[in-house]
């Protein structure tokens, strides 16, 4: 694998649990959820547990419609899906 080659493993298990996207390249990891609303408290907690569950330090990001005024919990960024189109992470 060269420098330039990238792996986007969907559908990562975290102990039984879900995380949407994986992503590696050379000198950057990071994990994702991808969700259309996170406003309930009960889905906000769905998308972040898996994440937590990763015993690492690479980023974590859930990616959704209209995230509202949080932009992180417990160290796991949200972002708008428009933003995230605009600029990737």
């Amino acid at each position: 694998m060269n420098s330039q080659e990238h792996i986007v493993r969907p559908t990562y298990d975290v102990h039984g649990r879900e995380v949407d996207f994986f992503v590696s390249t050379k000198g950057y990891k990071a994990y994702y959820q991808v969700c259309s609303d996170i406003s309930s408290p009960s889905t906000l907690r769905r998308e972040i547990l898996p994440l937590k569950a990763i015993d690492d330090n690479y980023p974590k990001y859930i990616i959704c419609k209209g995230k509202g005024i949080i932009d992180d919990v417990d160290g796991i960024r949200l972002i708008d899906y428009d933003e995230w189109l605009k600029d990737p992470v």
